[in-house]
């Protein structure tokens, strides 16, 4: 188990496990925005929308490209990926 942001990350072979998912991250989205990221995060992923939800919630495994895609996606819009929180402390 490692810790990161107090939030859970377990490996698993090559799949990971991150509570909560990005839904926090997700939902600090401005809602004007909300529907062009699910659709372009679930295109770059190759996630159908059932896929998203689970993956959101965080109950659904990651791979290790999901994950590196995502924490990249969210940082381009000033936040942490897992924990929703701006990285600029604003």
């Amino acid at each position: 188990m490692i810790q990161v942001n107090t939030i859970n990350k377990v490996i698993r072979g090559n799949r990971v496990v991150i509570e909560g998912g990005f839904s926090r991250a997700f939902r600090s989205l401005p809602h004007s925005i909300f529907t062009k990221s699910r659709k372009e995060i679930s295109a770059a992923c190759n996630w159908a929308r059932s896929t998203f939800d689970k993956k959101e919630r965080g109950i659904s495994p990651f791979s290790n490209l999901e994950i590196t895609y995502l924490e990249n996606f969210f940082r381009q819009h000033n936040l942490d990926a897992w924990t929703g929180e701006s990285l600029n402390g604003n």
